[in-house]
């Protein structure tokens, strides 16, 4: 799993589907760029970016010139704009609506870290629990 403050390089959706769902996350980012073009950010912004974000925020990086990161652009409905960053509420499908979506010029650091961060905030980021926590709190209610 991502450490706090990294960024993964996803390899498959299956990989994504487990940030998103794992144990604390209440947020990811997933950013879809092409090593071959420089854009607006790139995965040494996004690294900067992940080491500011509450705990349980994910971020993760897909070179879509990879043979694999071209396979997830395919199979998540990707087009043409890149950089594209995708940003999802913990709980949320990839396949889905995603919280928020930055593409092409409007794909900027600070676009991401402003909506990922209030993301977060909102969804319980830092506590590092979520529901978890909410559950223990309701049964040591009734003990």
């Amino acid at each position: 799993m991502a450490s706090p403050g990294s960024v993964v390089e996803a390899t498959s959706v299956g990989q994504l589907e487990k940030l998103l769902s794992g144990d604390g996350a209440c947020a990811l980012c997933v950013l879809f760029h092409a090593s071959f073009k420089q854009g607006p950010v790139g995965p040494s912004e996004l690294a900067a970016i992940a080491k500011k974000l509450p705990e349980g925020a994910r971020c993760a990086s897909v070179d879509v010139a990879s043979d694999e990161g071209e396979e997830i652009a395919l199979d998540l409905g990707v087009g043409q704009g890149l950089p594209l960053a995708r940003l999802f509420a913990a709980g949320s499908s990839l396949k889905g609506k995603p919280a928020a979506e930055f593409e092409g010029k409007q794909c900027t650091a600070a676009a991401i870290e402003e909506k990922l961060s209030a993301l977060a905030g909102s969804r319980g980021g830092g506590s590092g629990g979520g529901i978890h926590d909410m559950v223990r709190q309701a049964y040591a209610a009734t003990v």
